[in-house]
């Protein structure tokens, strides 16, 4: 992958315009972020091996360098999938920064690791992952350990892990990267992205075999979210010029627009309704055209969804209650929002606890602490070991029970970059 590809690094960086840079970036605008899903989430979420394209865009703004995941969308929703109409809300209670992440308390939760299969050869670290709601299917990245700062393509090996068997399977694609599994096992991701143009394909990965995805007006739109009967939705294009589709379950083949035109969707829940952001606002809607924005407290609510697990959706937006970007939980059935201090936040659990990363105040480049989050509280996950190695969470099961992400295991600072799989259980 090189740092032209589809979206340039203007539009890596175009939601980051207009505001100012003492804010930091929108949480979960990291390289997992900008590898997966371009100029949007999200997440998250081409979870791809090419780690290292954008280490530069991101070492230049103070990205993180992480890899996280989102989900989701449908054809006409079923009647379950009411979009609730937006209302003004108060706001709530101002959060305050949390002074350093490394003193947050230590969530209760367990952590174990993953390591790649023998068959994997040198694709050994790990780039990202992706869980099913259910916690059955995780899905990953392996990239072949690299060294820092670098530019080039990193080709991936997507791999399924069944986490109730530990059977670990290898996609059959030449190389790509995963954007997400839903409860059936069945995994959509990219390959080709390295090429760039014609050559990127989109895939999806059922009962043993590698399904090419539809082309949307002659080009391969990325995937981004499955739904538990297999609704997936993706991006093609960039920047204004962005296009979201479906390709609907009911109707194998065949790829639509989403509506309204502009929005951009980058989750979907199992009954249909899609969440994104529609001009440069949090938006969730039933990808027909009905839908609204969501409040973040400010008279100019920039913002994005990245995910949402049964009433609750979480992404950033501007807020007049602390000043600039803010992380943000919606709560879709009665519109109240909780906001949370200045981290990463992208995944989120059907009881509204988040996860995210975030990298310790005063800290080298590069280091990151897990987090999980609940009422706009934050704690610190576990990493398992001694001496505090780096973590990047990426997706949270619906009832928050089990995290996935990865931990670093190179031995010292400038070593190649090597990292195992991680899950935490809560």
């Amino acid at each position: 992958m090189n740092t032209s590809h589809d979206r340039g690094d203007s539009d890596l960086l175009r939601p980051l315009r207009d505001i100012d840079a003492s804010d930091g970036p929108p949480p979960r605008y990291d390289v997992a972020l900008a590898m997966r899903h371009g100029d949007g989430i999200r997440h998250r979420r081409m979870s791809i091996g090419a780690v290292a394209a954008i280490v530069m865009v991101a070492a230049a703004i103070g990205i993180p360098l992480g890899l996280p995941s989102p989900q989701q969308a449908g054809p006409a929703p079923s009647p379950s999938a009411t979009v609730p109409t937006s209302s003004p809300s108060p706001s709530p209670a101002p959060v305050p920064d949390i002074t350093s992440a490394a003193e947050l308390p230590v969530a209760n939760c367990t952590v174990t690791t993953l390591t790649a299969p023998a068959a994997a050869g040198a694709f050994s670290t790990w780039g990202s992952a992706s869980v099913d709601p259910t916690g059955h299917y995780l899905v990953a990245a392996l990239v072949k350990p690299f060294t820092l700062p670098t530019s080039e393509y990193l080709p991936g090996k997507p791999l399924l892990v069944d986490l109730r068997t530990g059977r670990k399977t290898l996609i059959p694609v030449d190389e790509g990267g995963v954007a997400g599994v839903n409860a059936s096992g069945v995994v959509i991701g990219t390959s080709g992205i390295g090429t760039s143009g014609p050559k990127t394909i989109a895939w999806e990965f059922r009962n043993g075999k590698v399904t090419l995805l539809p082309k949307f007006h002659g080009v391969a739109p990325e995937p981004y979210g499955i739904n538990a009967r297999g609704d997936i939705i993706g991006q093609v294009g960039s920047g204004n010029n962005a296009t979201s589709v479906i390709w609907p379950a009911d109707r194998p083949g065949t790829v639509r627009a989403l509506l309204p035109t502009g929005m951009l969707a980058y989750t979907i829940t199992d009954s249909g309704m899609v969440g994104g952001s529609f001009d440069d606002k949090p938006y969730v809607g039933d990808g027909n055209g009905n839908g609204h924005a969501l409040p973040t407290g400010a008279s100019d609510p920039r913002g994005q969804v990245y995910q949402i697990r049964g009433d609750f959706g979480v992404g950033w937006g501007l807020s007049n209650v602390t000043v600039g970007i803010v992380p943000m939980v919606w709560n879709l059935a009665t519109n109240a929002r909780t906001q949370y201090a200045k981290v990463g936040l992208w995944a989120i659990a059907s009881d509204g606890t988040v996860l995210g990363d975030t990298t310790p105040d005063g800290d080298v480049a590069g280091a990151r602490i897990g987090l999980i989050g609940r009422g706009g509280v934050l704690k610190r996950l576990p990493t398992g070991v001694a001496g505090s190695p780096p973590v990047y969470v990426y997706d949270i099961t619906a009832d928050g029970t089990t995290i996935v992400g990865v931990r670093h295991t190179s031995p010292a600072a400038g070593s190649p970059v090597s990292q195992v799989g991680a899950v935490w259980h809560c």
